[in-house]
């Protein structure tokens, strides 16, 4: 048995090596929810051969996609392997559907291609095309990083692969509504307001129905550009999340914050205590990014820390404290200065 496992395991050895210097560029893997947000333009249709599609339906619309057009032209599209991958082993069926659905973006030239179309040694993948059947649906993936890009269907692969043209259907429905959602809560106004509506993608169990994951890390951006108007909505988070919910989000856009997150520090305090909810060194950056005196004894006790990242996590931590207050420190001098220089208002 060792003897077998031996030269089985040095023949995948053999293969990785040859498909290392062939297959090289990380391929991505967005889920069908990701892509409904991204993408510029939905459409179901017909392969017609080459790079020539025909429009069946659109799912997704844009001012860059003639409402007459009856075909479309996507780039790559033939370079796209269409035999489903059965291992290492000869003899794979190709398959016999035209059916397909697209995920496009604009490249620079202005050509339509599938998203993250990628080409490495004669062949492409892409995360935004899936071809269809009455039973199945396949979608491209990299098995192995590095690794050949290949065609697999969910029944072959878990790797966000929808397994039927239904489930695909469902997916994309879910996605745009979500996406419509999305993009509501980045153009409100009021910020108080806004913080509220992108506070809810931080926890599970507020995030919208379908959604996996697309926001919960996207939204880090926006809601730390509000500054101190998110932190309100952020220390609601972390009093009133579901036990059992991950809060690292939550805590990384304090530290995002900085100073005028000082108000929040009583509540992550208490999470040191659950690290299966937050990282430590999460929340001791989070402490120490706000420059707060009272967060310094929290750090502190960390600095002897058996496990050597975290007493790392604490001395980095402390460091940034320091420069923070200094930091702040300058500001009010500026802002002193500014006053006592600036004339008389009549």
């Amino acid at each position: 048995m060792r003897i077998g496992t031996g030269i089985l395991l040095a023949s995948f050895v053999a293969i990785l090596a040859r498909h290392t210097v062939l297959w090289a560029e990380m391929f991505p893997c967005y889920t069908v929810d990701a892509m409904c947000d991204e993408a510029e333009a939905i459409i179901e249709g017909t392969c017609l051969g080459t790079n020539n599609v025909r429009i069946d339906k659109i799912h997704k619309s844009s001012i860059l996609l003639r409402k007459e057009s009856r075909t479309i032209e996507v780039s790559r599209l033939d370079e796209h392997s269409r035999t489903p991958w059965n291992g290492f082993r000869d003899g794979a069926e190709t398959l016999e559907t035209s059916n397909l659905v697209l995920f496009l973006v604009q490249d620079k030239t202005g050509k339509w291609e599938s998203i993250s179309t990628i080409k490495d040694n004669g062949k492409c993948g892409s995360c935004g095309l899936f071809w269809f059947d009455d039973l199945t649906c396949y979608g491209y993936r990299q098995m192995m990083n590095p690794g050949p890009y290949v065609l697999l269907s969910a029944k072959a692969s878990q790797w966000r692969i929808p397994k039927t043209i239904g489930d695909l259907m469902t997916d994309i429905k879910t996605g745009l509504a979500n996406s419509r959602e999305w993009r509501r809560s980045l153009v409100t106004k009021d910020p108080t307001e806004k913080a509220q509506a992108l506070a809810r993608y931080l926890l599970k169990s507020t995030s919208p129905k379908g959604d996996k994951g697309t926001y919960l890390w996207a939204v880090r951006q926006p809601m730390a550009a509000l500054g101190k108007d998110a932190v309100p909505a952020l220390i609601q988070v972390l009093r009133t999340a579901p036990a059992g919910e991950k809060l690292d989000p939550a805590v990384l856009i304090l530290y995002d914050i900085g100073p005028p997150a000082a108000q929040a520090i009583p509540d992550p305090i208490p999470l040191l205590a659950e690290p299966n909810r937050v990282f430590t060194g999460y929340i001791l950056s989070a402490l120490g990014s706000t420059g707060d005196l009272t967060a310094v004894p929290h750090l502190e006790k960390y600095l002897e820390s058996k496990d050597e990242r975290l007493a790392r996590d604490a001395r980095e931590a402390l460091e940034m404290h320091q420069k923070r207050r200094l930091d702040v420190a300058k500001q009010n001098q500026q802002r002193s200065a500014e006053q006592e220089n600036a004339p008389d208002k009549k």
